[in-house]
């Protein structure tokens, strides 16, 4: 419907050309322009032109092109009532009487453009104050607000003749309606001032024009005096877009684009798009973080600029502060960005001195008298005589950390400060280990030596075992009626029944012989259990030797009555062992 739409103006525009040219001079048979009109092709106006050369307009463009006449009104000379302070013809350092940031039509053609044809990216170039780089006598067109540039993002370093040649074609086929005087694109140039046949050529100027279109007005054109201004044409509805963002590039709804990466940020749909950083909140003055370190300076939604907190040993953070509120906080104070910063002593790398960390995660340093350090010993910061454990740096650029056992702490050391401390708990003691101090239980020591696998009776009733780094593992669990006992180096589960009460052991004075007995049941429940293999071994023995014993004749019969009788009565010995071993077996346990 849209392509309908632009085709209905195009015929509005010729017919309008039409009237306009039945008066000129140089137009010697109104029917030719009829003809001319009749004839044109709307598809070779829109279509997609894939070429490798340059632009090369259908020949029906170039035949309605030579019926347009427009007058050309070039920029004036700098030197009449004007001057440039450089010498650079793309400096914007001129100054003159005519120079303007955009004549109304000049504008009012620009956003209609860019409205028309979303393949345009922007539209510009009024706001300089130059000279023409072809010749620099004069001023550029685009000082004096009657020149366009309509950017056409190249393809492969090449221009978008797809894209572009549609533009470019329609302002031919357009031209004295609108006004246009000159048009340059991909390396070729039209001029409507020309007569018939030699308006389109080749550009010879010092720019390709492979990345935007150039477009002149006339004096009537820019001064909203044509036709295509007069009747209104200027304010038809155009093309609309969907407000996107189609990677760094914004869109919004006129099909205005812009590249929001040219300043360092990117588009963002929030939900409607902007250019910004997704830091930044849309409105709004203030600081953000980035990421632990790095601050960011916002305003509505744009990045102004950065700094990093990690270069000062500190975190950004926002902590406890309102969201465009973000600072730097000493690492010093706070063991991450989201740790909110507050009044406290803590001792510093630097010998001697405490570090007093304030609300604002900014810090004072404080000096301990002369010859003393900063300890945390005793759970508060505190200046105290050096211990022999930590040892100070004689390089002011060095730090020296140590972790080290005092007192049964485990204390890390910085340049002789004690910085941090953790008690070993219960019935534990530090103890170096490789090097690092480690808290081992005390049952486990053997002075300063880990009793590996030294086994002994839990509180719990169980039986436990030192491993190599001084840890008490659980091992095994005594049964529901029976006890753990140590005795020496030896642990046993026996018997609740025939276990004295370990609590009066060493109270009681027949607490010793009990623990002998005790010793001599465990040591008869061993023998038993010997004896029961032992039976068991010759019974395997007698039972195999029967199996063994060859025939003797063809009946079959292995043994004599004799010999029957004698395995029977050793097998019924043997019963009978074994039924006394488990009797007293169970009188034991």
């Amino acid at each position: 419907m849209k392509t309908y739409f632009i085709q209905i103006i195009f015929s509005i525009f010729l017919l309008t050309q039409c009237q306009d040219l039945q008066n000129h001079q140089d137009l010697q048979n109104n029917q030719d322009h009829q003809d001319c009109l009749d004839s044109i092709s709307t598809e070779s106006l829109t279509k997609g032109v894939i070429v490798a050369g340059p632009w090369n307009p259908p020949a029906d463009v170039l035949r309605v092109g030579d019926t347009q006449d427009v007058p050309y009104h070039g920029a004036p000379r700098i030197a009449d009532g004007g001057y440039c302070e450089s010498d650079n013809p793309w400096a914007c350092s001129c100054h003159h009487p005519d120079c303007s940031s955009g004549l109304p039509g000049t504008l009012a053609f620009a956003r209609y453009l860019r409205m028309a044809f979303p393949q345009i990216s922007s539209a510009g170039g009024f706001q300089c104050c130059r000279q023409n780089t072809s010749n620099t006598a004069n001023l550029s067109v685009h000082s004096i607000g009657r020149a366009i540039d309509l950017m056409i993002p190249r393809i492969n370093g090449d221009a978008d003749n797809t894209a572009g040649d549609e533009v470019a074609n329609w302002l031919i086929v357009n031209a004295e309606s609108i006004g246009v005087q000159y048009i340059a694109w991909d390396r070729m140039a039209w001029s409507a001032h020309k007569s018939p046949g030699s308006k389109f050529n080749p550009f010879n100027g010092p720019i390709p024009h492979t990345d935007h279109i150039h477009v002149e007005l006339s004096l009537d054109g820019a001064n909203e005096r044509t036709p295509f201004f007069r009747n209104g044409l200027i304010n038809e509805p155009a093309r609309q877009c969907e407000p996107r963002c189609d990677g760094s590039r914004i869109i919004d709804a006129n099909c205005n684009s812009g590249d929001c990466a040219a300043y360092g940020n990117t588009c963002i749909a929030d939900p409607t798009p902007r250019c910004g950083v997704a830091e930044c909140p849309r409105s709004g003055s203030g600081k953000v973080c980035g990421n632990e370190s790095l601050i960011i300076d916002c305003h509505d939604g744009a990045l102004v600029g950065t700094g990093e907190c990690g270069q000062f040993a500190a975190y950004c953070s926002n902590a406890g502060r309102d969201p465009l509120d973000a600072t730097c906080v000493s690492a010093f104070c706070v063991s991450g960005p989201s740790e909110l910063p507050y009044d406290q002593l803590k001792c510093s790398f630097i010998n001697g001195k405490q570090i007093h960390c304030k609300n604002d995660g900014s810090f004072d340093l404080i000096d301990c008298p002369t010859g003393q350090i900063c300890s945390m010993m005793n759970g508060q910061v505190a200046c105290e005589t050096p211990r022999p454990e930590c040892q100070n740096s004689n390089d002011p650029n060095q730090v020296n950390i140590q972790n080290v056992c005092i007192d049964d702490h485990i204390a890390r050391c910085e340049n002789g400060n004690i910085v941090r401390v953790e008690a070993c708990e219960g019935n534990n003691r530090c103890q170096m280990i490789n090097g690092q101090p480690i808290c081992v239980s005390a049952v486990c020591l053997n002075g300063n030596t880990i009793k590996s696998g030294h086994q002994f009776c839990l509180d719990n009733g169980m039986i436990g075992e030192c491993n190599a780094m001084g840890d008490v593992i659980p091992l095994m669990d005594c049964l529901a009626n029976e006890r753990c006992v140590q005795n020496g180096d030896e642990v046993y589960c026996v018997a609740v029944a025939s276990v004295p009460d370990t609590n009066d052991m060493g109270n009681n004075p027949q607490s010793n012989d009990d623990f002998g007995q005790i010793t001599q049941v465990n040591d008869m429940r061993v023998n038993l259990e010997r004896n029961d293999q032992d039976l068991n071994s010759q019974l395997g023995t007698q039972m195999n030797k029967v199996y063994e014993k060859p025939k003797i004749d063809s009946c079959g019969q292995s043994y004599s009555k004799f010999e029957l009788y004698l395995i029977l009565f050793i097998f019924t010995l043997i019963y009978q062992r074994k039924s006394q071993i488990y009797q007293r077996k169970s009188q034991i346990l």
